[in-house]
């Protein structure tokens, strides 16, 4: 028959182990840290695959608080005891920080520049096309400076999270808000979700990293081609337009609550 004993001391008669107790700071959560000692019998004895199990012994977080599981202890100490020891929190301090969300400059979008002014519109070769589907060609090429986005969380469950392949390519259609920073309706385009799944304490762990693209000036429009004025022909083929407005090509969706 096997026993269990939880919530062990580390001082006075009996003491076994480091013992159970909790450190956690309001100013840095990322410091909190606990530990809670078992004791395993089993009057039959404890072998190696019995030895070996005794980690699932361990939460995966404190109980009562939020912190997460760092390692599982397991010392066999006679023919029938097992010390079990769960570590929760940083064991390494400062240096196990994880970045959790980036905000870096992320080059530039470039797009078409067109020039409906009469010395442009009525010269042919700035045409890719004359005639009655005349087309007119950009004149130059804009560009915007666009900023890079990234925040990334760790979910513990037993089966794969959603991989957004659905937002790819899309645009806010409301405003979103990402680490506290608000980004207007269409100025995020979704580049998408990258996962990585280990192990962590005998636990299914899942770190997902989400990328957009923040662009707050153009919100990810392109200038449209501009619009053939009716009966401005010139005879050779040439006509006069009206500059085309800012287009979203981009589908808008709502963007889910990310984790």
């Amino acid at each position: 028959m096997a026993d269990r004993y939880d919530n062990l001391y580390s001082v006075g008669p009996g003491a076994m182990g480091p013992g159970t107790h909790i450190t956690q700071s309001l100013l840095d959560p990322q410091t909190n840290r606990g530990t809670i000692t078992r004791m395993y019998e089993d009057a039959n004895g404890i072998d190696v695959s019995t030895l070996a199990s005794l980690y699932t012994l361990s939460d995966a977080e404190f109980p009562g608080t939020s912190v997460r599981l760092d390692s599982t202890y397991v010392r066999q100490i006679s023919d029938t005891l097992a010390l079990v020891v769960s570590r929760y929190g940083s064991s390494r301090g400062g240096t196990n920080f994880r970045t959790v969300m980036t905000r870096t400059p992320g080059g530039y979008r470039d797009y078409p520049v067109y020039d409906v002014s009469d010395a442009y519109t009525k010269v042919p070769s700035n045409y890719s096309r004359l005639g009655e589907f005349a087309e007119l060609k950009p004149a130059s090429r804009g560009s915007v400076d666009t900023m890079v986005i990234s925040w990334s969380t760790v979910v513990y469950q037993g089966f794969k999270p959603n991989d957004n392949y659905n937002l790819i390519g899309k645009v806010n259609a409301s405003k979103y808000t990402i680490w506290g920073y608000d980004h207007a309706a269409e100025t995020l385009r979704f580049a998408g979700t990258r996962i990585r799944y280990d192990k962590y304490g005998g636990y299914d762990r899942w770190t997902l990293h989400h990328t957009v693209t923040y662009d707050p000036k153009l919100k990810h429009k392109t200038q449209a081609h501009p619009v053939k004025i009716k009966g401005s022909g010139r005879g050779d083929g040439t006509f006069k337009f009206n500059q085309g407005g800012l287009v979203q090509y981009n589908d808008k969706v709502v963007f889910p609550d990310l984790p």
